[in-house]
Protein backbone atom coordinates (compact mmCIF):
# COMPACT_ATOMS: atom_id res chain seq x y z
CA UNK A 1 0.00 0.00 0.00
CA UNK A 2 1.32 3.42 -0.96
CA UNK A 3 1.11 6.08 1.71
CA UNK A 4 -0.93 9.18 1.00
CA UNK A 5 0.73 12.55 1.66
CA UNK A 6 -0.88 14.43 4.55
CA UNK A 7 -2.11 17.20 2.22
CA UNK A 8 -4.08 14.59 0.23
CA UNK A 9 -5.35 12.63 3.24
CA UNK A 10 -8.97 12.56 4.40
CA UNK A 11 -7.89 14.38 7.59
CA UNK A 12 -6.45 17.43 5.86
CA UNK A 13 -9.73 19.08 4.76
CA UNK A 14 -11.27 18.44 8.19
CA UNK A 15 -8.34 20.14 9.93
CA UNK A 16 -7.74 22.86 7.34
CA UNK A 17 -9.53 25.65 9.27
CA UNK A 18 -7.52 24.72 12.37
CA UNK A 19 -4.16 24.60 10.57
CA UNK A 20 -4.35 28.31 9.72
CA UNK A 21 -1.26 30.24 10.76
CA UNK A 22 0.69 27.22 12.02
CA UNK A 23 4.31 26.77 10.97
CA UNK A 24 5.22 23.70 13.02
CA UNK A 25 7.52 24.99 15.74
CA UNK A 26 8.14 23.78 19.26
CA UNK A 27 7.19 27.25 20.53
CA UNK A 28 3.76 26.92 18.89
CA UNK A 29 3.18 23.62 20.65
CA UNK A 30 4.24 25.07 24.03
CA UNK A 31 1.96 28.07 23.65
CA UNK A 32 -0.94 25.95 22.45
CA UNK A 33 -0.70 23.31 25.19
CA UNK A 34 -0.49 25.92 27.97
CA UNK A 35 -3.64 27.58 26.66
CA UNK A 36 -5.47 24.32 26.04
CA UNK A 37 -4.75 23.02 29.56
CA UNK A 38 -5.95 26.28 31.10
CA UNK A 39 -9.10 26.15 28.96
CA UNK A 40 -9.74 22.54 30.05
CA UNK A 41 -9.41 23.51 33.72
CA UNK A 42 -12.14 26.11 33.28
CA UNK A 43 -14.71 23.74 31.84
CA UNK A 44 -17.80 23.15 33.99
CA UNK A 45 -17.69 19.58 35.29
CA UNK A 46 -21.49 19.35 35.31
CA UNK A 47 -21.66 19.87 31.51
CA UNK A 48 -19.26 17.12 30.46
CA UNK A 49 -21.56 14.10 30.44
CA UNK A 50 -24.23 14.87 27.86
CA UNK A 51 -23.69 14.04 24.17
CA UNK A 52 -25.13 16.50 21.65
CA UNK A 53 -26.76 13.62 19.71
CA UNK A 54 -27.34 9.88 20.15
CA UNK A 55 -24.20 7.85 19.49
CA UNK A 56 -21.88 10.86 19.84
CA UNK A 57 -19.20 11.20 22.47
CA UNK A 58 -19.74 13.24 25.58
CA UNK A 59 -17.36 16.15 26.15
CA UNK A 60 -15.63 14.10 28.87
CA UNK A 61 -14.94 11.23 26.45
CA UNK A 62 -13.85 13.70 23.77
CA UNK A 63 -11.33 15.24 26.20
CA UNK A 64 -10.00 11.75 26.93
CA UNK A 65 -9.63 11.24 23.18
CA UNK A 66 -7.62 14.47 22.99
CA UNK A 67 -5.26 13.21 25.70
CA UNK A 68 -4.85 9.83 24.00
CA UNK A 69 -4.27 11.49 20.63
CA UNK A 70 -1.69 13.87 22.09
CA UNK A 71 0.29 10.86 23.28
CA UNK A 72 -0.06 9.05 19.95
CA UNK A 73 1.00 12.08 17.91
CA UNK A 74 3.93 12.72 20.27
CA UNK A 75 5.09 9.14 19.72
CA UNK A 76 4.90 9.68 15.98
CA UNK A 77 6.95 12.88 16.29
CA UNK A 78 9.54 11.00 18.34
CA UNK A 79 9.60 8.06 15.93
CA UNK A 80 9.92 10.06 12.73
CA UNK A 81 12.25 12.60 14.34
CA UNK A 82 14.58 9.77 15.30
CA UNK A 83 14.47 8.34 11.78
CA UNK A 84 12.06 5.41 12.16
CA UNK A 85 11.42 3.77 8.79
CA UNK A 86 8.76 1.27 9.89
CA UNK A 87 5.19 2.35 9.16
CA UNK A 88 3.25 3.03 12.35
CA UNK A 89 -0.31 1.78 12.81
CA UNK A 90 -3.36 3.91 13.16
CA UNK A 91 -5.52 3.92 16.26
CA UNK A 92 -9.22 3.11 16.21
CA UNK A 93 -10.50 6.14 18.10
CA UNK A 94 -13.94 4.64 18.68
CA UNK A 95 -12.53 1.39 20.05
CA UNK A 96 -10.13 3.29 22.30
CA UNK A 97 -12.91 5.61 23.51
CA UNK A 98 -15.19 2.68 24.29
CA UNK A 99 -12.54 0.92 26.40
CA UNK A 100 -10.63 3.81 28.01
CA UNK A 101 -12.93 4.60 30.91
CA UNK A 102 -12.71 8.34 30.24
CA UNK A 103 -16.43 8.67 30.96
CA UNK A 104 -15.68 7.95 34.64
CA UNK A 105 -12.69 10.28 34.98
CA UNK A 106 -13.00 13.55 36.86
CA UNK A 107 -12.05 16.60 34.83
CA UNK A 108 -9.02 17.13 37.06
CA UNK A 109 -7.69 13.70 36.04
CA UNK A 110 -8.16 14.47 32.35
CA UNK A 111 -6.33 17.78 32.82
CA UNK A 112 -3.54 15.95 34.66
CA UNK A 113 -3.27 13.49 31.76
CA UNK A 114 -3.20 16.31 29.24
CA UNK A 115 -0.50 18.19 31.16
CA UNK A 116 1.60 15.02 31.41
CA UNK A 117 1.22 14.34 27.68
CA UNK A 118 2.06 17.97 26.90
CA UNK A 119 5.18 17.84 29.09
CA UNK A 120 6.37 14.74 27.25
CA UNK A 121 5.64 16.34 23.87
CA UNK A 122 7.49 19.47 24.97
CA UNK A 123 10.57 17.43 25.84
CA UNK A 124 10.42 15.52 22.56
CA UNK A 125 9.99 18.54 20.30
CA UNK A 126 12.49 20.55 22.33
CA UNK A 127 15.23 17.98 21.84
CA UNK A 128 14.82 17.39 18.12
CA UNK A 129 17.65 18.77 16.00
CA UNK A 130 16.56 21.24 13.30
CA UNK A 131 17.11 18.71 10.50
CA UNK A 132 14.57 16.35 12.11
CA UNK A 133 11.71 18.68 11.17
CA UNK A 134 11.87 17.53 7.55
CA UNK A 135 12.15 13.81 8.33
CA UNK A 136 9.05 11.88 7.50
CA UNK A 137 7.37 8.60 8.15
CA UNK A 138 4.12 6.79 7.61
CA UNK A 139 1.40 6.49 10.22
CA UNK A 140 -2.09 5.18 9.53
CA UNK A 141 -1.25 5.04 5.82
CA UNK A 142 -0.38 8.76 5.72
CA UNK A 143 3.10 10.19 5.05
CA UNK A 144 3.83 13.10 7.35
CA UNK A 145 6.91 15.14 8.14
CA UNK A 146 7.77 15.94 11.72
CA UNK A 147 6.81 19.58 10.99
CA UNK A 148 3.41 18.44 9.71
CA UNK A 149 2.94 16.36 12.85
CA UNK A 150 3.65 19.46 14.95
CA UNK A 151 0.86 21.32 13.15
CA UNK A 152 -1.40 18.25 13.19
CA UNK A 153 -1.11 17.97 16.97
CA UNK A 154 -2.29 21.55 17.46
CA UNK A 155 -4.90 21.52 14.68
CA UNK A 156 -6.45 18.31 16.00
CA UNK A 157 -6.94 19.89 19.41
CA UNK A 158 -8.17 23.18 17.95
CA UNK A 159 -10.68 21.16 15.92
CA UNK A 160 -12.08 19.42 18.99
CA UNK A 161 -12.16 22.63 21.00
CA UNK A 162 -14.11 24.23 18.15
CA UNK A 163 -16.51 21.25 18.08
CA UNK A 164 -17.03 21.56 21.83
CA UNK A 165 -17.86 25.24 21.38
CA UNK A 166 -20.15 24.76 18.38
CA UNK A 167 -21.97 21.61 19.45
CA UNK A 168 -21.85 21.79 23.22
CA UNK A 169 -21.54 25.50 23.96
CA UNK A 170 -18.32 24.91 25.88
Amino acid sequence: MTAVPFLKSDFYPILLPDLAGLTGTAAEIRKHTAGFAAWMEGLPEDRLDQAYAPGKWTPRVLLGHVVDSHIIISFRILSFGRGEVQALPGADENLWASLAGHERMPLAELVRGYRAAAATADWIVGTLPPEAMDRSGVANGIRLTVRELHTYLIAHERHHRRMLAERYGL
